[in-house]
């Protein structure tokens, strides 16, 4: 935490002096836009650059907004992904945001708590609320009850499955949430997967994507055993990132490691699709489009399994803010008038087929035949849908809970004591919180 701090006051300077003119860091606007606005009001815009594909549409998207109408212009600014969080921190600090700031979902709460962002609720119409997916919602409530953060898509996250290496297996396939292994079902079926020569390892958990994996990944098991990483009323760890039931769950982790089903020195990401040692694989949307490629048909979705407490699925997106400062500039209801078009059913389905993410409204999922019931995608949105979503921990000491438990989760993998480094994580977890007393505000 020590060194994050250095790092954001090192770049206080830099934001302050840079609030006071143009950004050197990719600025993409269009300057005769710009220059020939007349009275149009400018909203500054600050997103991360993702794909090229979503990089490109969003452009396109800046470009036509521009070129549509006399009143406003957007003036973007992108920055790399490994830094932008940092930089857009050391802005709030030194009073240099733009209006509009795209932020992954769990940055909005240290955003939120530090006061740098304005509150959604009173410009968001029912209409629009109402055919939001719930989880979007939840994802960017903050603790106080308030909206900030308005995500265009979200993530689907479930098991990919190779169909025929459960059909030879003899394995039953699962139609949907309510249809969902047991756990005894789940134990049997990675046992009658492992007897199948070709398939080494049945259950392909990722481990190659590392400690920052886990806080997403695990999070509906832990759920599915009743456990959490916090504790939804003291905003704190102790006694339920250790407590029994989580320890229960990443016990059970030790033993799927412990049978052989699960490869813990994974460093391949192409155990499932490429090499075929894997029949499941626990991976989200943005790996769809490659499993199609080399899998075709025999790639299915199958939801996570019932291990005593109900199913669930992960949540996490990137989203529109605005923030305190366009309120303070007096451009919020211009600020919002451009996220308003951004949440438009044409733009998120144009920024769901570019990112491959699930759309955010249930209008335009209406509207995709992979996403109506029977579709290939459809378990996506009925998790979503449904409520079964389960949002990483809502809190400013966000990114010390994926590090600690990520941490944590490693360990374990490499045969160190659940109970032991869950304790160490949440003493850990719970001490920075106080040390920052983000529970004293």
């Amino acid at each position: 935490m020590r060194k994050n701090v250095l790092m954001i006051l090192s770049l206080v300077l830099v934001f302050t002096l840079a609030a006071c003119g143009s950004s050197k860091n990719g600025e993409t606007a269009s300057k005769e836009a710009v220059q020939g606005s007349g009275k149009k009001v400018e909203v500054t815009m600050w997103r991360t650059i993702g794909s090229p594909e979503e990089d490109k549409y969003f452009n396109e998207l800046v470009d036509s907004f521009n070129k549509s109408q006399e009143k406003l212009v957007i003036k973007q600014t992108t920055f790399p992904g490994d830094t932008y969080h940092d930089q857009v921190h050391a802005a709030g600090l030194s009073k240099g945001l733009p209006d509009l700031l795209y932020l992954d979902g769990t940055e909005m709460s240290y955003m939120a708590y530090q006061g740098f962002l304005a509150p959604l609720d009173t410009y968001l119409p029912d209409d629009l609320k109402k055919d939001l997916l719930p989880s979007l919602i939840k994802q960017g409530t903050y603790s106080d009850g308030k909206l900030y953060l308005l995500g265009q898509f979200d993530s689907g996250l479930s098991f990919w499955a190779n169909k025929k290496m459960l059909e030879q297996a003899k394995v039953r396939i699962p139609k949907g949430i309510d249809d969902a292994w047991s756990k005894t079902e789940f134990d049997d079926a990675l046992a009658k997967l492992k007897a199948i020569p070709e398939i080494k390892f049945p259950l392909d958990l990722k481990i190659n994507y590392g400690a920052g994996y886990w806080i997403y990944s695990y999070l509906p098991w832990v759920a599915g055993f009743g456990g959490n990483y916090m504790n939804a009323d003291t905003k704190l760890s102790e006694g339920t990132l250790n407590g029994p039931q989580t320890v229960e769950a990443f016990q059970y982790l030790r033993t799927l490691i412990d049978k052989g089903y699960v490869n813990p020195t994974q460093t391949n990401d192409d155990d499932f699709f490429g090499k075929k040692v894997s029949a499941l694989s626990l991976v989200g949307h943005w790996m769809e489009p490659t499993h199609k490629k080399e899998l075709g048909d025999d790639a299915i979705l199958v939801p996570f399994p019932n291990f005593g407490k109900g199913v669930f699925t992960g949540i996490g997106s990137l989203g529109w803010t605005i923030t305190a400062s366009a309120k303070e500039k007096g451009v919020d209801q211009q600020a919002w008038e451009v996220l308003s078009h951004f949440m438009s059913p044409e733009n998120i389905k144009n920024v769901s087929a570019a990112n491959g993410a699930v759309p955010a409204r249930i209008s335009v999922l209406n509207e995709i035949p992979d996403y109506q019931e029977g579709g290939r995608l459809y378990l996506y949105r009925e998790q979503l849908e449904k409520g079964n979503g389960i949002v990483r921990p809502v809190t400013p000491a966000f990114s010390v809970f994926q590090k600690e438990i990520g941490q944590a989760a490693m360990d374990i993998v490499n045969g160190a004591d659940v109970k032991g480094m869950l304790d160490k994580a949440a003493k850990a977890i719970d001490q920075s919180i106080n040390d920052a007393g983000y529970n004293n505000k």
